[in-house]
């Protein structure tokens, strides 16, 4: 996987990974997309995640993986932005 900041990684990518303060989000070499989460994302975070998420509309059918297991807690601002 080839590290990328946030707003360097596009629909067409693969094999990338991005972070942000509580979260990664990649796209495998398949296509697949992931996200996984920890600690307590705030609304900043959340919104950060979102972005991230939209690239997935403008890509063909995928699948997609999500893990917030290690999520201690989610302000009441970010659950409301997801």
């Amino acid at each position: 996987m080839e590290r990328r900041e946030r707003d360097q990684v596009t629909a067409a990518d693969r094999g990338v990974v991005a972070y942000g303060r509580t979260f990664a989000y990649l796209i495998d070499h398949d296509g697949l997309c992931a996200s996984i989460l920890w600690d307590a994302p705030d609304e900043d975070d959340a919104r950060a995640l979102v972005e991230m998420w939209r690239l997935e509309q403008a890509m063909p059918p995928h699948g997609s993986l999500f893990d917030a297991g290690l999520v201690t807690a989610v302000t009441p601002a970010a659950f409301a932005v997801i």
